[in-house]
């Protein structure tokens, strides 16, 4: 969702129906965070269920530090938002990390 908020104006201008031309850019971004709260959440629901062990949970923990990072160093000003090259990586990154102690926990 975040992604898609860089076409914006291209979209505005063409009719183009997206959550961020229905709701706004600084809205998508708000949702786009309550989404990723929910989807650590899972993964911690899931470690636990699945019985992973502490490895798991670190890369948890890493990869919420990493979205609130991430979030807090793109806030969007008024109704705009301008993503720094960063943002890509930090997400790369998380799946990176939560993977990788994912594997280690199940080994």
């Amino acid at each position: 969702m975040i992604y898609h908020t860089q076409d914006y104006t291209f979209q505005k201008k063409n009719d183009l129906h997206s959550f961020s031309t229905k709701f706004g850019i600084k809205n998508t971004y708000y949702f786009s965070v309550l989404l990723d709260i929910c989807s650590i959440l899972i993964f911690i629901l899931f470690g636990y269920l699945s019985e992973l062990n502490y490895f798991y949970f670190i890369g948890c923990t890493l990869g919420f530090l990493i979205h609130l990072v991430k979030y807090i160093r793109n806030w969007p000003e008024f109704n705009d938002l301008e993503l720094k090259p960063e943002f890509f990586r930090w997400n790369s990154s998380f799946s990176l990390i939560i993977s990788s102690l994912a594997i280690v926990s199940i080994l």
